[in-house]
């Protein structure tokens, strides 16, 4: 990306998704369902777009980075609406329209193994992106009945998105609970986590994003550059000895409106050393990211520039 290129879609996400629009989308949703819906954020976005100058330079971009790899075309509308799409999406699971039922489990045994692994009381840490809308899981999961509830806790930086979690917050008080927010990471807060995993719990954290709190950045080989990924995900799961999996929550390219869950175990040798089992965590979660975005690059939702380096002092 060039100099004036921006370096996050923080803004467009928080300016662009109000509490008046998000209300319009639960009231669509609870009055003619997620495929009506659709439709209007579709009608909706066709009007929007001309408008949206800073996210489609930004995903013409990434786009163009894709294209070199795959040697197809895309486009910035099909990326951009596919994002309007994903905040739709997040918003039903949220009043309970998208629950852990309609997953299509698309690696049923890895699945069942962390199950086993929870219903044991053995903790599971699964590292997740911003390719797809992994969300859903969290979501899903805290709409279960209380006598069947999964234990998840989210490690995620609550400032980036304050606003929409707001809105959400309104939607469901329960969007707001199991959470450990990145901003604030102690040494206090490193030990709840360890203590949750201890109980059997489920933690997720994004290996994506610019480190923040904890970890640093790495520079790894990336759609056919070096890009920069945080190590703190990987970090901490590795310091916890417990199993590890990479999570994905895709809209199936199969059937339109059907939604793919993925995961993929991270497994190290047992007597790896905790640094070294993080760094071989993160490349194979990075050529997973990548596989998968080359495949889903209109789920791409990162929107940061990845491959830009710090500034030299």
């Amino acid at each position: 990306m060039d100099s004036d290129a921006p370096r996050s879609w923080r803004e467009v996400k928080e300016n662009g998704v109000g509490s008046l629009r998000v209300a319009v989308f639960v009231w669509c949703l609870r009055i003619f369902g997620r495929r009506v819906s659709r439709m209007v954020v579709l009608l909706v976005f066709v009007f929007a777009y001309p408008f949206l100058t800073t996210p489609r330079k930004i995903s013409a971009d990434f786009l163009a980075r894709v294209s070199a790899q795959t040697h197809k075309k895309y486009s910035t509308f099909g990326h951009l609406l596919s994002f309007a799409y994903a905040l739709l999406d997040k918003v039903a699971g949220w009043i309970g329209k998208i629950r852990l039922k309609d997953l299509e489990i698309k690696t049923p045994d890895d699945w069942q193994a962390i199950g086993r692994s929870l219903s044991a009381g053995k903790g599971v840490f699964l590292i997740s992106s911003h390719l797809g809308n992994v969300e859903l899981l969290r979501a899903a999961f805290l709409s279960l009945p209380p006598e069947s509830r999964v234990e998840a806790t989210v490690i995620m930086s609550l400032a980036m998105t304050a606003n929409f979690n707001k809105v959400l917050y309104g939607i469901n008080p329960m969007a707001g609970t199991h959470i450990v927010s990145i901003d604030t990471m102690s040494p206090g807060v490193a030990m709840q986590i360890e203590e949750r995993i201890k109980n059997g719990e489920l933690i997720a954290m994004a290996g994506d994003r610019a480190a923040i709190g904890i970890g640093n950045n790495t520079a790894i080989p990336f759609m056919g550059e070096p890009a920069m990924f945080p190590d703190g995900a990987f970090r901490l799961a590795s310091a916890l000895e417990c199993p590890v999996y990479a999570l994905f929550i895709l809209e199936s390219a199969e059937k339109r409106g059907r939604i793919d869950l993925y995961v993929f175990p991270l497994k190290v040798a047992e007597g790896t050393s905790t640094r070294a089992a993080a760094k071989v965590r993160q490349q194979e979660f990075v050529a997973l990211l990548e596989r998968l975005t080359l495949e889903n690059p209109y789920q791409w939702f990162n929107f940061f520039d990845l491959w830009q380096r710090p500034e030299s002092s």
